[in-house]
């Protein structure tokens, strides 16, 4: 689940991204990774996996 914030800094807003877990990778691996874990949360019933 993706929950967006934002932090006051000095009187800039920067958006502040809250996630479950991130997969870092652009090839095979990261792909299997990430199939792998969404399949797993669905199996769990974990809604709203983006």
């Amino acid at each position: 689940m993706i929950a967006k914030n934002s932090a006051d800094l000095n009187g800039l807003t920067i958006p502040v991204y809250s996630l479950n877990t991130v997969v870092i990778g652009s090839g095979a691996a990261g792909l299997n990774c990430a199939c792998r874990l969404f399949r797993e949360l669905e199996e769990m019933g974990v809604e709203n996996t983006a």
